[in-house]
């Protein structure tokens, strides 16, 4: 555990990194913090039977992070960059994120893509706002479970999971919950920041295609980024692995976490071969 100045942006940013190995930057979606990417992560990094030294980032704002000067995608993107700089200086690394992050992480392949050796791209959003979404995002509903939960909780649980089921519960309760309810009333993601890039992340990753490994990993059920707009960019990542996880929501993790962990172990021990 350990924070990181940077001095341009006037922030203050925590992180934590688990083992040892190449570096590999995490950065979590919108509105949550590292640990909801960390409870996703982990258990498929221990199946891969690889070592990486796992930065696990809170995102500008969010989490135990200061905002500082950061106002938009662009601020969020150089300050990883500052802080890789200082963690691993001189060396290339991967990078993953879910969502918003995974936006990041596109952002950060447009600019800084000669330092990174591979992307995993989980439930990520196009950043334009575009992605055709499904129009039921409910696989399985136990509604007498859901009567028993409190409107709140109903509304939280409703809203990103597919599987709404008391065990799916137990597991958003644990894994994913208190990251949401951390940045429940963040001020800053309602009234000052915007998640958008001065540049057309798209438009630029067309042109150029990024070269080395990525995962795309979206869910069938996910009403928040869809999962068919992201298939067209095969042709920005030549060396794509694209899954579609039925069953799942954009918390494809709490809704199929066999199925994920598998999925992204796998992609993880052949990024070697």
């Amino acid at each position: 555990m350990a924070f990181f100045i940077d001095g341009k942006y006037n922030t203050k940013l925590y992180y934590e990194i688990i083992g040892e190995g190449e570096p590999f930057l995490l950065v979590h979606g919108w509105a949550i913090d590292h640990k909801f990417l960390m409870n996703a992560m982990e258990p498929a990094f221990a199946m891969s039977g690889r070592s990486f030294k796992r930065i696990y980032v809170d995102v500008p704002g969010m989490g135990q992070s200061e905002p500082g000067l950061v106002r938009n995608g662009d601020g969020v993107v150089e300050v990883l960059i500052h802080l890789m700089e200082k963690i691993c200086p001189g060396e290339s690394f991967y990078i993953g994120g879910n969502s918003f992050g995974a936006a990041v992480c596109r952002a950060v392949l447009v600019k800084y893509g000669a330092h990174v050796k591979g992307a995993a791209l989980i439930v990520p959003s196009d950043g334009a706002g575009e992605s055709k979404v499904p129009a039921d995002g409910c696989f399985k509903k136990d509604e007498s479970f859901l009567a028993s939960l409190s409107e709140k909780e109903r509304k939280d649980f409703c809203m990103m999971n597919a599987n709404l089921t008391k065990e799916s519960w137990i597991r958003f309760r644990e894994l994913a919950y208190p990251s949401v309810l951390g940045n429940d009333s963040n001020e800053f993601l309602h009234k000052t920041f915007k998640g958008s890039f001065s540049y057309d992340v798209g438009s630029d990753l067309k042109k150029q295609p990024f070269t080395e490994p990525v995962l795309i990993l979206a869910a069938k059920y996910d009403t928040a980024v869809g999962y068919e707009a992201q298939f067209e960019w095969l042709s920005h990542f030549p060396k794509a692995t694209y899954a579609v996880l039925d069953g799942a929501g954009h918390n494809v993790h709490i809704d199929q976490p066999e199925l994920f962990t598998h999925t992204v172990a796998g992609w993880l021990a052949g990024l070697w071969l």
